[in-house]
């Protein structure tokens, strides 16, 4: 199938929108100025995209569409599309032509955007807590990790981090890592092997790409 749903949905709905409890073992033990600055930025990000968001996007007196569009939005604004597009389509991306890379990422963001802005109406209130705030890894694309874990009301809690680049805009969301499975990993596999089906060309994952938003745009 070509668009799985990486994760169960209140995990998603959890890492990405829920009032987060922020640790304090991380500001008591820091001694540079600098790191809890960057440490305080990368916190206030969460608690942005977690305020707020929640707020409208669990709201049951909008529409399906309103849903959509906010989630769009808000997608726009926290995560850096190109960068995840790059990673995802790998090689791929130096292969594809302009109009190709244009199409694929209104085609990635559309199916983020329909995939997943219907299905916050099954969160059931999960808590998070951050851990700890680190550096990224050396020659990786992330600059800042969150370490954080979901607290279920049963089971035991799940490990979420958080991979963001930082620009002269901010902080933006790069990837999300749920107890070891890397979003932006998954679809990287999941695309490879429907490109790689097509006779190793981006044409065959946009057009079924295109069927796919199609199929979820005829949902709402």
């Amino acid at each position: 199938m070509l668009i799985r749903s990486w994760f169960p949905v209140s995990i998603l709905a959890a890492a990405l929108f829920i009032p987060a409890v922020f640790s304090s073992v991380q500001a008591a033990a820091a001694t540079d100025l600098l790191a809890i600055s960057q440490d305080e930025e990368a916190k206030s990000f969460i608690r942005t995209l977690s305020g707020q968001a929640l707020q409208t996007m669990l709201r049951h007196d909008i529409s399906d569409a309103e849903r959509t569009r906010y989630f769009r939005e808000m997608f726009r604004t926290t995560a850096d599309l190109e960068a995840i597009g790059r990673f995802v389509l790998g090689r791929h991306w130096h292969k594809a032509t302009a109009d190709e890379r244009v199409e694929f990422l209104k085609l990635f963001e559309s199916i983020t955007v329909y995939t997943w802005s219907r299905r916050f109406k099954e969160y059931s209130g999960q808590g998070l807590t951050v851990i700890r705030v680190r550096s990224g890894t050396a020659g990786m694309e992330e600059d800042v990790v969150v370490e954080s874990t979901i607290n279920p009301s049963q089971g035991a809690p799940v490990s979420v981090l958080w991979k963001l680049k930082r620009s002269e805009k901010g902080l933006h969301i790069i990837d999300l890592v749920v107890e070891g499975i890397s979003m932006a990993v998954t679809y990287r596999s999941e695309y490879g092997a429907v490109i790689h089906r097509s006779g190793g060309e981006v044409g065959g994952l946009l057009a079924a790409l295109r069927a796919k938003v199609g199929e979820l745009r005829g949902d709402d």
